[in-house]
């Protein structure tokens, strides 16, 4: 899946397969804060490809063998699967093979939209320096920007009470994972 790809990209680049900037290219644009557009992406950090490539270095896990791995557990489980119902495991595969694809595409498909948001990023950060308001105007929604661009200052007003709820929300710890009944992320 789309989603293994760095972890198996920075394998191919370490064995020599792939080189540095096709590694960059292909998953410079994949992280934790994927679709988060103010915050920069692996490929735009100089160090990160080396930081990862030390960071492969220093574990005991190898992408290629960890899927070689499932693999084999996944071919001992259809076949354990086949001797027990045969019936079910045909239907189990016909489940499989009609759904994993529209998985992968799914994978696929949300790289592909944080590559656009990649785009967005680097056309929120040329208005900024166009308009000399840099980073204030990750702050703002397109049409403001636009209306920036076009001269009107009217909407830097809002930016710093939103960098104000931006920054409080950042400060909080991360949400519970479930959450039930009425919930106040600030208590």
């Amino acid at each position: 899946m789309a989603s293994l790809g760095p972890v198996t990209g920075l394998a191919r680049l370490a064995r020599g397969e792939i080189d540095r900037d096709a590694f960059a290219r292909q998953y410079g644009h994949r992280g934790s804060h994927e679709v988060e557009l103010s915050i920069p992406r692996p490929a735009e950090d100089p160090a990160w490809i080396d930081d990862q490539l030390a960071g492969l270095h220093g574990s005991a896990h190898d992408a290629d063998a960890l899927l070689a791995n499932q693999a084999a557990a996944r071919a001992a489980a259809w076949e354990r699967l086949a001797r027990q119902d045969p019936r079910k495991a045909a239907a189990a595969r016909k489940l499989v093979a009609r759904w994993a694809p529209v998985a992968r595409d799914r994978e696929a498909a949300r790289s592909e939209v944080v590559r656009s948001a990649w785009v967005a990023r680097t056309w929120v950060r040329r208005a900024g320096e166009l308009t000399g308001h840099g980073d204030d105007l990750f702050f703002l929604e397109l049409p403001e920007t636009v209306d920036l661009l076009r001269g009107d200052p009217a909407p830097l007003a809002r930016v710093p009470a939103r960098r104000a709820a931006y920054e409080t929300y950042r400060a909080l710890p991360p949400y519970p994972a479930l959450i039930r009944g009425r919930f106040d992320p600030v208590r």
